[in-house]
């Protein structure tokens, strides 16, 4: 999305605006105005990001690119990251293989980046006006959010961390009880293996010594 075009905003802060693409977030600050170039909770597999635009006059009055305009606008746009934040916590707690914590960071991960930038940004417009008292709870807000998906992606990648290393673990365990198995079997063959063969050669022997006595006995009998 981009900015109204209606706007009435200074030339030094529409030259900073891209004609196509939103760009990075940020505070823009000239002649009176403060515009805020901030970013839509990104979505998994969403490679382009999606701008929110908000624009304070030099009278105090709040414009938005959304369907409503005032401070209340731009703290609703903070809170879509906190409600986002929430459904990974809920994906999280839910999470009971490697696979699942991964899922949680592969999406958690652009949120925290485009969240902590919405911080700054509201931090750097903070500082451009302090007279602003509105900001402070819109800044504070989003500060809140951050700190929960840092903590959020902590977790998920400490718990992903436990369990590639306890199947780990229990790869191995499997490995060591095939080698005690190869090995009680290789014992087993070294000791039966000989017997088996003895007495596989001791039952041929016996016919060919029936033989032998036979063929004696026929020659002392045989004509003298």
């Amino acid at each position: 999305m981009q900015f109204p075009q209606d706007w009435n905003i200074p030339t030094a802060i529409r030259l900073r605006l891209g004609a196509n693409t939103t760009g990075r977030q940020r505070a823009l600050v000239a002649d009176g105005y403060l515009m805020l170039v901030l970013h839509e909770v990104p979505r998994h597999g969403q490679r382009e990001r999606r701008g929110a635009y908000f624009l304070r006059s030099p009278d105090g009055k709040w414009l938005s690119s959304g369907e409503s305009s005032g401070i209340p606008n731009l703290a609703e746009h903070v809170n879509d990251f906190s409600r986002a934040a929430d459904e990974l916590e809920a994906k999280y707690q839910a999470a009971t293989m490697a696979r699942d914590y991964f899922n949680v960071l592969e999406e958690a991960a652009p949120i925290l980046r485009s969240a902590a930038n919405m911080h700054s940004s509201l931090q750097s417009a903070r500082d451009a006006d302090h007279a602003d008292q509105g900001l402070i709870g819109v800044r504070d807000t989003a500060g809140d959010v951050v700190r929960s998906l840092e903590l959020l992606c902590t977790d998920a990648k400490n718990a992903l961390d436990y369990d590639i290393a306890k199947s780990t673990e229990e790869q191995a365990v499997l490995g060591e009880e095939a080698v005690r198995s190869g090995l009680r079997l290789n014992i087993l063959v070294a000791i039966f293996l000989p017997l088996t063969t003895e007495t596989e050669i001791g039952t041929s022997c016996k016919p060919t010594s029936r033989l032998v006595a036979v063929t004696m006995i026929s020659s002392s009998t045989g004509p003298s």
